[in-house]
């Protein structure tokens, strides 16, 4: 008996965006189906799209978040990972100078035009699990508030660890750095061992939880 395999065709993907060209993802679609489309999508939150651009947060698998930046640099993204310094170490009589590292674990601004085709590209990046606040109403960090946190960034130093304040659970916090400077929230667990936290915060009228917070950069309100 002969066995028939059926095949199964795709279609495009349609995206509700006026700034998307119908025979530029067409002929994505029949080069290279959903690695093309993926990555024409990711090109509309690109540095050089025209339109008004806010400052927003993606989430991002704990770990990943130079990996994912790099490459949103690497797409003409503008994108931002806050960072501190590291403390130096002493080792058998040799000072090792302290490592760069993310402000917060798990979390990458990203500067774009909020189209719903970006926004989609963002999402499907490798290693993003989601964007802050959703794809439909993305929280977005103010001009002031991204100005203060990269002026933070250049001068922050773990070694204000040592000034690590005890909080407990349901108690008011407002962050101090990172991509959240600024935004008030509830603390609802405390990992003692860590030293870190989940905060709740309050993002268009839906409670958000903000997870690996250093405890350093939070205050109390």
């Amino acid at each position: 008996m002969i066995m028939q395999r059926r095949i199964y065709q795709g279609v495009p993907v349609i995206i509700d965006d006026p700034r998307i060209d119908p025979a530029r993802m067409a002929k994505a679609w029949a080069k290279d189906g959903f690695r093309s489309i993926r990555a024409n999508m990711l090109s509309m939150a690109a540095a050089n799209q025209p339109g008004k651009k806010s400052w927003i947060v993606l989430q991002t698998m704990t770990g990943s978040e130079k990996v994912v930046e790099n490459i949103l640099e690497q797409a003409g993204v503008e994108a931002l990972v806050p960072t501190k310094k590291a403390p130096d170490v002493r080792r058998r009589g040799r000072i090792i100078e302290g490592q760069e590292r993310p402000v917060m674990r798990g979390y990458v601004m990203v500067h774009a035009v909020l189209s719903p085709a970006a926004l989609n590209g963002l999402r499907r990046v490798e290693h993003v699990i989601g964007i802050v606040g959703g794809a439909e109403r993305p929280w977005c960090a103010d001009a002031k508030s991204v100005k203060m946190i990269k002026a933070l960034s250049k001068k922050a130093n773990a070694a204000d660890e040592t000034k690590v304040l005890p909080f407990e659970l349901g108690e008011r916090v407002v962050f101090r750095e990172g991509p959240f400077y600024l935004l008030e929230g509830v603390v609802t667990v405390v990992d003692g061992e860590k030293f870190d936290a989940q905060v709740e915060v309050m993002i268009l009228g839906g409670h958000v939880p903000v997870h690996n917070v250093p405890l350093e950069i939070l205050a109390k309100v």
